[in-house]
């Protein structure tokens, strides 16, 4: 994924999607959410950044879809795998799973 943010929308709701994070979550002109992420740590807390082979974005009339699969490694010897799946609905409901 490149660093370009992606600008999307969920009924009220607008965010700011890069690097796999959701920035700048806003209802209205009011900013709600600065910042939400999937973070992999270390055993001494050191943040590893993902390499994203997948990321999917599809928009809908009233709100998106995002997947992502990512692998964390490079530090230490953390090793570790993960897929994303973002909602927005248009409701304005964000949903943000991984595993």
């Amino acid at each position: 994924m490149s660093n370009e943010a992606v600008e999307l929308a969920a009924g009220p709701v607008r965010l700011r999607l890069a690097d796999g994070e959701l920035h700048y979550v806003s209802a209205g002109s009011e900013e709600v959410i600065r910042r939400i992420f999937f973070a992999v740590r270390t055993g001494t807390w050191d943040t590893v950044t993902p390499k994203f082979e997948t990321v999917n974005i599809t928009r809908g009339k009233d709100g998106f879809q995002v997947a992502l699969k990512a692998r964390c490694t490079g530090l230490g010897d953390v090793d570790y795998s993960w897929e994303a799946e973002i909602l927005g609905a248009g409701d304005g409901t964000i949903t943000f799973k991984a595993s």
